[in-house]
């Protein structure tokens, strides 16, 4: 009987397979970190297609073995030839035509479709089912690959590591085990390896699957490996091999392992694959050599990286422990094909025999030149007569005198490509310390002279230590552009490590970053990453080609869209909109770029052309050092001419920072950040575009992610301004709302504010300097709440009660003050103030000043260049100035404006309650004046919202409650206004019941300005946020107050008819009831009511139906609603006012910013002017785009001057 037939039988149902998610119901997130850990999809493999596509083996010519004794005579179940015995097979394979011809497999087999697939559950063990199958001999490797990729999802390794020697169990030193062991998971690790063996619980497969099984145990992730393991063994040799049979599949198949009987093995349990060849024979082994070297050559002709611009294959090496004569074989098979082998000295025999040969044998040095035409001296095994005697002496004493000479021979051939051989002794000369070492400086060895290919296989191992120890040697001298793609390569794999290896090398980002190769970095991107969707969006929004690549205009819409348009977005230049464009030639090399995938020197010496051109840009118009003005480097120029013609960067190492920060490579934004300039500003516009991305994120982990890295850069901004804060306040003031040139000129307290980041806004030097432009030129020390009310009253007394902040005698330039500037790189770079010039109408350089303009005489805000202004003025303020600065002081137009507001409430207050007839009076037309320069003011605050469109400006002045407050209080007012202007006495009374409405509004807004007190703004805060737990309440509530009406109503009135009735029975009295007032006597049926149907039309009491049921329901209602609904209510108001009580001075801080600012544009007079609103509409926005033009630096002292 065959194995199919007899384990048809006893396998007669069926397993049901596993039942696995669909894939594609929602992409995963790629980790932030990246990995080259294998990463296996898990999904169910096509049980059809492995049937129908693959072949067993089995004899169909029984052909009996001629028993050599004659006690064999006798046996009732003789063997085949093929190894199996009479009762393994089937009945009609019993009959030979010819029983004296010998056993062959091409005449004495047949195939038919495979019959053992599926899922092994090895009893006994915590491991993850592995997967297998069972192979014909002669399966095409295209077959192999198709079954590993497509069905088994094992993508690409970029290493192969076939392990091989002793098939029988044998012992190594302990600590020579723990070595191999410890190297073998390592390297498979980090180098996203596959692992090739036997497959068998013995000899070394066994020690190879314990290893694997070691790794498990320490990571903590036992029966989660993420190790390739694949193991490739004769089916005729397999251990209860009829357990694994079933024509359907096994899911799984229930193996239990045990001790070795016979010539039969048992699988090895920490396995992850397993492909059984077949070639009809019965405990043979070797029939799976031949086919296991196929697939391991089409394995390793598979394409490494589809992101690398030369085409890489996979690279393999061949391990040897222990072993005999067909270890000898396979390593000879393996280096004649070219495959490195590294030789584990002291595992035994042929590994030792081997180790011994390699190093004993004479060498000479024979000269070599590589691809380019390089020499290099190479060393070669000259095998000698005497060598070759002592050779046959050791491979006789190991093996015996069989086949002697075909053995000596192997050993010859791999003798004579020696620089394919690598040992790994322990503790020897010369040798590896570790075995993971080895093996991989076996493959580099194999590269020896080609320095590419070297460095490409350390980033695909992801292996730094690599290519620090054997690729960037003190003899390499790299040339220029040679270290661009694997720059390139190692961005895409966020290689951090190597990054910094490679600028450490001399690469000069300058060089690298071209507008191709950042189109094409956002091009290579993976496909399971939030950016690429986001970007993905963007581009099918161009209707005329929404499969095109990337263009970096896209990155600008996104840039825009992820920060609400606050500042200029990038790759949008209006003044030149080619420059960040492909032109045809770099379009027609797109093709060539790779598509997006599910995973991922000495100094360059600087072109002359750059080098000039730089040099020109550092000799432009400097400042006589007489003068006290400062000049920024070149690299801080807005508009880089060389990087213009060039088609370069300004600043690369802000885009690439950008880059690293939307694809959430949080360690390599890291490195940038450091490399790059404006570190404050970066990290303030990466919080605000992780928080955004957090916002667009679907996936609860990854955007938890996103708000951490998020406020991580918040922290990195703070730690910043504090350190400058402690060298230098006044220039740590400047550096906050200086105008930021390659951050679309803004500042870096608008960046915040925009990111919404508290703690950075709460920053005692963003509040000085929020109180410098509080008070103005007012000196905040002796400007008391007395003296400042005195003044308001009568405005001359400031001129003998406040003082004004003027400069003191002995002033500084700016140029001194450069002088304590920073120390550290970084600091400096973030604190490097920007050109302040322009040109006049005359065509002659003049100078914004940037402290007190007009101190020095004049009013226009210039100086001419030649005059040497100083950073303070010297001149004392005139009376004119002082009454200016005084009215101008955001602190002085707060109390007017107080002041109006107040008036203003009185004055509707006595229209309401004494003055309000039928005849319009003069208060009434006096408030209806007024009210139109609130609305003015409204508008006023949209026009000069900071975004460039107006939805979003219309968008962002919505979200603030005080403005939805004020569009609620502004119609209620003019809905009134237009009923008062009606024929009768009911539109008039419901104008005053309008109007009584917008009173309240109005009253309610004055609360605003009570967030200016450090104790009361809180409070308001914790108002707004309780609203928000007040209106989930109300929904909550609604329920039970709907449930209990209508129940009641249905028993006390059955049939109602009546809309106000019903609507009081359902709502008023349910929703009363909560407060105290139960209606019990209605309740009971004790009041004054009436039957009659139609006293009950004319609106009489219709009496209830009085039922016991009705006071269950009010008893549950009332403990329902006043007992756990309130209470509840409570319990969310005490959360709300912990949460931000914890924050108090941050939510305030952070709030002050928004009521300074608002009262920097407001006008300081006490009656609002309509013309003064009119002139402001269009005089601030004027001021702003000039500021713009001009790359002026906006300083504490000017915002206020605005």
């Amino acid at each position: 009987m065959s194995e199919r037939t007899s384990s048809a039988k006893k396998n007669g149902d069926l397993v049901k397979k596993k039942k696995v998610a669909p894939l594609g119901m929602r992409r995963r997130r790629m980790s932030a970190s990246g990995s080259s850990i294998n990463v296996r999809i898990e999904e169910e493999a096509n049980p059809s297609w492995m049937h129908n596509n693959f072949r067993l083996r089995e004899c169909i010519r029984y052909t009996e073995v001629k028993p050599e004794k004659p006690s064999s005579w006798l046996n009732r179940d003789p063997p085949c030839q093929c190894g199996g015995v009479r009762s393994a097979h089937q009945e009609r394979y019993l009959f030979n035509p010819d029983p004296s011809a010998p056993w062959k497999e091409s005449t004495h087999t047949q195939t038919t479709n495979t019959n053992a697939y599926g899922e092994i559950e090895f009893l006994g063990y915590s491991t993850k089912p592995a997967k297998y199958i069972r192979v014909d001999h002669e399966t095409p490797p295209r077959k192999i690959l198709q079954l590993l990729k497509e069905q088994w999802h094992l993508g690409t390794p970029n290493l192969l590591i076939s392990v091989t020697g002793g098939a029988k169990d044998f012992n190594m030193t302990s600590r020579l085990k723990g070595v191999f062991r410890k190297g073998l998971t390592k390297v498979a690790l980090s180098t996203n390896a596959w692992i090739i063996t036997g497959g068998t619980h013995t000899g070394v497969m066994k020690h190879v699957g314990e290893a694997v099984r070691d790794y498990t145990l320490g990571s903590g992730s036992y029966g989660k490996t993420s190790i390739v393991n694949i193991g490739i063994a004769p089916w005729g040799v397999v251990y209860k091999r009829e357990d694994l049979i079933s024509v359907a599949g096994k899911y799984p198949a229930y193996y239990r392992v045990e001790e070795q009987k016979g010539l039969e093995a048992p699988l090895d349990p920490n396995h992850t694959h397993f492909i059984l060849v077949d070639n009809g024979t019965i405990n043979r082994y070797g029939t799976e050599i031949k086919l296991r070297g196929k697939i391991e050559k089409a394995i390793s002709e598979m394409r490494l990286d589809r992101s690398q611009s030369d085409i890489m294959t996979v690279p393999g090496v061949c391990v040897v422990l222990e072993g005999g004569p067909g270890t000898l074989q396979t390593v000879w098979s393996a280096i004649t094909n070219g495959t490195p082998a590294v030789i584990v000295a002291g595992s035994g025999r042929a590994a030792d025999m081997l180790a011994w040969a390699v190093q004993q044998v004479p060498e000479k040095d024979i000269p070599f030149k590589d691809r380019q035409g390089k020499i290099f001296i190479r060393k070669r095994a000259v095998i000698n007569a005497t060598f070759e005697a002592k050779l046959k002496t050791v491979v006789e004493k190991e093996f015996g005198d069989r086949n002697l000479d075909t053995m000596v021979g192997w050993v010859k051939e791999c003798l004579r490509k020696k620089d394919l051989i690598t040992v790994f002794e322990l503790d020897a000369k010369g040798s590896a310390k570790d075995i993971d070492l080895a093996i991989l400086q076996a493959l580099l060895k194999a590269n020896k002279g080609r320095e590419q290919d070297q460095l490409k296989l350390a980033l695909a191992w992801n292996r730094i230590d690599i290519a620090k120890s054997v690729i960037f040697t003190e003899d390499k001298k790299w040339q220029q552009h040679d270290l661009d793609e694997a720059v390139h390569i190692a961005l895409l794999n966020n290689q951090v490590d190597f990054v910094k290896l490679f600028l450490e090398q001399g690469v000069s980002l300058w060089e690298f970053l071209t507008v191709k190769r950042l189109t094409r970095l956002y091009n290579e991107i993976r496909m399971n990453t939030i950016l690429y969707e986001l970007l993905d969006k963007i581009r099918r929004e161009d209707k005329r080609n929404p499969y095109r690549k990337f263009t970096l205009e896209d990155v600008g819409h996104l840039m825009e869209e992820l920060t609400d348009d606050t500042y200029e977005p990038l790759y949008l230049d209006k003044k030149d909109p080619t420059r960040y464009v492909l032109n045809e030639e770099e379009e027609l090399e797109q093709a060539k770029w790779a598509e997006p995938t599910g995973m991922g020197n000495p100094s360059f010496g600087s072109d002359v052309a750059i080098r000039a051109s730089v040099a020109e840009l550092n000799a432009a118009p400097q400042p006589n050092p007489d003068i006290g003005v400062t000049v920024e480097d070149d690299f801080m120029l807005p508009y880089n001419p060389v990087a213009i013609r060039e088609r370069r960067f300004d600043n690369p190492a802000r885009e690439l920072f950008l880059w690293s920060v939307l694809l959430n490579y949080h360690d390599m934004a890291e490195l940038f950040w450091e490399e790059g300039s404006d570190a404050m500003a970066s990290a303030l516009v990466a919080s605000q575009v992780q928080k955004a991305m957090a916002e667009e994120e679907d996936d609860l982990d990854t955007s938890n992610d996103l708000q951490k890295q998020a406020e991580e850069y918040e922290e990195i901004a703070s730690g910043v301004l504090t350190e400058c804060y402690k060298d230098n306040e006044e220039r740590a003031l400047m550096l906050l709302v200086r105008e930021l040139p390659f951050w679309g000129k803004s500042t870096c307290l608008r960046l915040a504010i925009s990111a919404d980041d508290k703690n950075f806004v709460a920053h005692s030097a963003a509040q000085n300097l929020l109180s410098i432009i509080w008070y103005g030129k007012l000196e905040r020390e002796h400007t008391t709440t007395i003296k400042l009310i005195s003044c308001l009253v009568f405005p001359p007394l400031m001129f003998c009660l406040l003082k004004f902040r003027e400069p003191a005698e002995d002033t500084e330039t700016v140029s001194d003050s450069r002088k304590d500037s920073i120390k550290g790189d970084k600091l400096n770079q973030s604190l490097q103030m920007v050109s302040i010039q322009q040109q006049d109408e005359h065509g002659s350089q003049k100078r914004l000043i940037s402290d007190d303009e007009s101190d020095e005489g004049t009013s226009d805000g210039l100086a001419d260049y030649d005059e040497g202004i100083d950073i303070r003025a010297k001149r004392k303020l005139n009376a004119y100035q002082k009454f200016s600065f005084f009215f101008s002081a955001p602190v002085v137009a707060f109390s007017y404006n107080v002041f109006a507001y107040i008036v203003f409430l009185i004055l509707f207050s006595y229209i309401l309650l004494i003055n309000f007839h039928s005849e319009i009076s003069i208060a009434e037309t006096v408030l209806v004046f007024w009210v139109s320069t609130l609305v003015c003011e409204e508008i006023r605050q949209i026009i000069q919202e900071e975004t460039h469109s107006i939805f979003l400006k219309l968008s962002n002045w919505i979200n603030d409650y005080w403005n939805i407050l004020d569009v609620i209080s502004l119609s209620l007012f003019y809905t009134g206004l237009g009923l008062r202007f009606g024929d009768s006495a009911s539109t008039l009374q419901a104008a005053r019941y309008i109007w009584s409405m917008d009173i309240l509004c109005f009253y309610i807004r004055l609360l605003h300005v009570f967030y200016l007190n450090r104790q009361m703004g809180p409070k308001l805060i914790m108002i707004g946020k309780m609203m928000v737990d007040l209106l989930f309440f109300v929904g909550i509530l609604f329920v039970f107050i709907l449930g209990y009406g209508v129940s009641m109503q249905a028993i006390l009135y059955p049939n109602e008819s009546r809309i106000v009735p019903l609507i009081e029975g359902v709502f008023y009295k349910p929703y009363f009831q909560i407060y105290g007032e139960l209606f019990l006597e209605e309740l009971r049926g004790e009041i004054d009511c009436t039957t009659n149907a139609t006293l009950i039309e004319e609106g009489g009491q219709r009496c209830p139906d009085t039922h016991w049921l009705v006071i269950v329901l009010l008893v549950l209602y009332m403990m329902l609603s006043n007992v756990l609904l309130l209470n509840l209510l409570i319990a969310m108001f005490s959360y709300t006012f912990e949460a931000v009580q914890e924050n108090t001075d941050i939510f305030w801080k952070f709030q002050r910013y928004a009521l300074i600012v608002e009262y920097m544009r407001r006008p300081p007079s006490a009656l609002p002017s309509l013309s003064y609103h009119i002139c402001g509409l269009y005089s601030v926005p004027l001021s702003a785009i000039v500021a713009a033009n001009s790359g002026k630096v906006i300083l504490p002292s000017e915002l206020y001057d605005h």
